[in-house]
């Protein structure tokens, strides 16, 4: 009852009943596993009522709890289904609740990774859709959008409404977004919308929300006016505060990746490499300072008209930069580099160790004046 109210927004009466769950003897004396899932409920109660601090010790009791259960406990039979993915998708709800959306999602996708898909198929749907709003509202459009197509596959022949009510909100909320990150599968996406969560007939295969960027060619194909959303990987710490031509030899900054999706096993190994190959977002570039057709690099009136893509400067229709660094030594994950140009803030979209057989193959052809603008690109502040 306490897991209902809390389902119904009624956080008074969810965490009156989840107090009484876990005091006194009953509560004390139950099995670990019992304890586990009273104690679970009594977390997502907690955050409800906007207590934070002892929603968070509770989280941590219950896993402890779960831990200490046993093959052979004498629990009662209700609780069989009370494991670490139940935990899991549990422990998301109230992290959830308490507004940390990176933990949510990551004890989300802990869930969807250790359940039983094909013992608890509705179970597993439902944790699905919730991942899906999750990453959503982090900004994640393109992995809510396949994380909801994987759900919507995983609810087929399952007759609950509570799952239906998962997957059409699942499907609101895609359209919502635009689905401007789903391009090359949105039609048939949105064909398995309008037939499994009954989207007006109008809205077919050629006929994509008003908001979104995305256009069919009468062919069927998507055009040119299709769009994707990318999330930072990290960010650039240190080195210089404000973007300049040259002298970048000897800068030395942080690229420190994101916590929140990563643990230090994403850098594993990768000390082993001398240099780096970073993709990053031009953050502080005017958006109406761009250039789609030819000019003169840096303005020379002694060099020639190139066109966008015969240049390397921030002026693109992505606003994307691609540098080559070197790689000083990490830190947890923090990755030291020397000679990223690439100022203090700036969104790192990926980051790649440099493999020398990747380099150029056959002779490499390039005009006189790419040498010339460079000479001082990479001299030491000192030379100037």
């Amino acid at each position: 009852m306490a897991h209902q109210s809390v389902g119904l927004g009624q956080p008074g009466r969810a965490l009156e009943l989840a107090d009484a769950s876990v005091d006194g003897d009953r509560y004390n004396l139950a099995a670990p596993r019992e304890r586990a899932l009273l104690g679970v409920v009594h977390a997502r109660a907690l955050a409800s009522a906007g207590r934070d601090a002892e929603a968070a010790a509770a989280l941590n009791r219950t896993e402890d709890d779960l831990a200490a259960a046993r093959p052979g406990d004498e629990e009662p039979a209700r609780v069989f289904f009370f494991g670490e993915a139940s935990l899991a998708h549990e422990t998301a709800c109230t992290l959830r609740d308490l507004g940390d959306l990176g933990g949510a999602e990551r004890q989300f996708a802990r869930s969807v990774q250790t359940r039983k898909a094909s013992t608890f198929t509705r179970t597993h749907a439902v944790t699905l859709g919730y991942l899906g709003s999750v990453q959503l509202r982090r900004g994640e459009v393109v992995a809510a959008c396949g994380t909801w197509s994987t759900a919507l596959d995983a609810m087929r022949g399952v007759s609950s409404g509570r799952t239906r009510r998962s997957s059409s909100t699942c499907g609101r909320r895609w359209l919502r977004s635009g689905a401007t990150a789903c391009r090359p599968r949105s039609s048939w996406m949105l064909e398995r919308r309008r037939t499994s969560i009954r989207l007006p007939r109008r809205l077919t295969d050629r006929q994509a929300p008003a908001s979104s960027a995305l256009r069919f060619c009468d062919s069927g194909r998507v055009s040119m006016a299709e769009s994707y959303e990318v999330v930072p990987v990290a960010h650039v710490v240190g080195g210089r505060a404000e973007p300049t031509d040259d002298y970048w030899g000897g800068t030395r900054s942080i690229i420190r990746v994101d916590g929140e999706r990563f643990t230090p096993d994403a850098v594993k190994g990768l000390d082993d490499f001398s240099h780096l190959e970073v993709v990053f977002r031009f953050h502080l570039t005017d958006p109406a300072d761009l250039n789609t057709g030819a000019r003169r690099p840096r303005d020379n009136p002694d060099w020639p008209e190139v066109g966008i893509f015969g240049h390397r400067n921030m002026r693109r229709l992505n606003w994307l930069g691609v540098s080559r660094c070197r790689l000083i030594y990490i830190d947890g994950l923090d990755l030291h580099v020397e000679d990223l140009d690439a100022v203090d803030g700036t969104p790192v979209l990926d980051v790649k160790p440099w493999f020398a057989v990747m380099g150029p193959r056959g002779d490499v052809r390039e005009p006189t004046w790419p040498s010339t603008m460079l000479a001082d690109y990479y001299a030491m502040p000192g030379e100037r």
